[in-house]
């Protein structure tokens, strides 16, 4: 529930602040969790501005929260290509993902075959302008990128 405190202030009781760091420890987001403790996420950041003991205290909660919200994840590619989880049930998701692309890409013919004309490295990208004054019979000449 929320309250107000002294001079219009809200109420932040150690109750509150108890159950909102629970919330965040758990995974749950921060204005979620702030609801749910019964405070608007606007009052838990000026105590925390306020108060260093719970400024570490959230900080601790949130380091928590982050490591529970990785380890509900699941063990498949994205865990494997962006938390470098290397267990096996990962590494097979992502040989699996990687077969699936280079397959697709053989058969639509990217490995192997011809570049087209002026894709290449050393081709410079060449781009036509219309003319300064708008007259057609004097076309400008086209630019090329520098790489």
């Amino acid at each position: 529930m929320r309250g107000r405190g002294g001079r219009g202030h809200p109420v932040f009781t150690p109750e509150q602040r108890q159950k909102y760091l629970l919330f965040v420890a758990d995974g749950i987001p921060l204005d979620e969790a702030a609801n749910l403790a019964g405070v608007s996420r606007r009052t838990v950041n000026k105590h925390a501005a306020a108060d260093p003991t719970f400024r570490e205290a959230r900080d601790e909660a949130k380091t928590a929260g982050r490591k529970a919200r990785w380890d509900a994840k699941p063990h498949d590619e994205y865990r494997y290509i962006h938390g470098g989880c290397r267990c096996p049930e990962c590494r097979a998701a992502a040989s699996a993902a990687r077969a699936a692309r280079r397959a697709t890409a053989d058969e639509a013919g990217v490995d192997g075959a011809e570049p087209r004309p002026g894709t290449g490295p050393t081709d410079p990208t060449v781009i036509s302008l219309p003319a300064r004054d708008g007259r057609s019979d004097l076309p400008l000449r086209p630019l090329a990128a520098v790489s």
